[in-house]
């Protein structure tokens, strides 16, 4: 639901990257200290969930890491019991500062930056007027393929995307994958250290389907009945080597999600403060995959 609504509000022709569990994390430190009506619509969206990054498992072969912070500023009185419970079941770093001075944004970035390996930084480049607190989320993912692309196959090749064929540089191998038709599309299954369980999925849609189509094609049970499909089977991929980063604003797309009151002055977040009132003047969500 949260990327087909982040799909609608993008452009044809842009490239998207998402990540639904990072929006989950940040919603879910919001929604424990919301009330009345804003709890009961941020409960919704996140479809009765809280999701709390302890259910990630690193490993020797993978890196994988969800890091929580809570900036407030010095002015503001936010309750104890709200950062103690952000410090204890999110393990949230929790720092005062003052939002009147450039250098909180500095810091904010640098946190953003250090949590993600420096791929993602410069995510505010400067805080909404008014603002006296960030949530943020920073998920990283790191693996090497379970079995890799040989570089000496890299090649030219033409990749057909929404605006037309283009020559790019096409990764190539010849081998066994867990593969499937589903509905006139192909999916496969592209490992990373298989003891770990991670995985990408790629889905290659049928010709004749629109990108704006597919994902408002794609739903929980649609997606359990096609990786169910996948079987072992030779496969001959290729697969252009990318590199894509995002940002987008979330509030048309949790709006969307029925996610209202929190942005308004009937915002309930008497669980952070009792200096109200407090809304959500802004979200946003920034996305690197290479």
């Amino acid at each position: 639901s949260f990327f087909k609504e982040v799909n609608k509000d993008t452009a044809p022709s842009d490239n998207i990257v998402t990540s639904p569990y990072s929006a989950g994390v940040a919603l879910s430190m919001l929604a424990e200290g919301a009330m009345g009506q804003t709890k009961v619509e941020l409960d919704n969206a996140l479809n009765g969930c809280l999701f709390k990054g302890n259910d990630l498992a690193p490993s020797d072969s993978v890196t994988v890491s969800s890091a929580n912070s809570v900036w407030v500023d010095d002015d503001f009185s936010i309750r104890n019991h709200y950062v103690a419970l952000l410090e204890k079941d999110y393990d949230a770093l929790a720092t005062t500062l003052n939002f009147a001075d450039p250098a909180t944004v500095h810091a904010i970035n640098n946190w953003c930056s250090e949590h993600t390996q420096g791929k993602i930084s410069d995510v505010f480049g400067k805080l909404p007027a008014n603002a006296v607190m960030v949530l943020a989320n920073a998920l990283y993912f790191k693996a090497s393929w379970d079995t890799p692309f040989n570089a000496r196959l890299t090649k030219d090749g033409v990749f057909h995307g929404v605006s037309g064929d283009q020559t790019v540089r096409m990764m190539n191998r010849k081998g066994m994958y867990n593969y499937a038709e589903y509905q006139g599309a192909q999916i496969i299954e592209l490992p990373y250290s298989i003891e770990d369980g991670y995985s990408m999925y790629v889905v290659l849609p049928p010709k004749d389907m629109k990108t704006k189509n597919l994902s408002q094609y794609l739903n929980e049970s649609v997606y359990r009945s096609a990786i169910d499909m996948l079987q072992p089977a030779e496969v001959k991929l290729s697969l252009p080597k990318m590199r894509l980063e995002t940002s987008v604003s979330l509030n048309p797309v949790l709006k969307a999600m029925g996610v209202e009151s929190a942005f308004t002055s009937a915002a309930d977040f008497k669980g952070i403060t009792l200096s109200g009132p407090l809304s959500v003047s802004e979200a946003k969500q920034k996305c690197f995959i290479d």
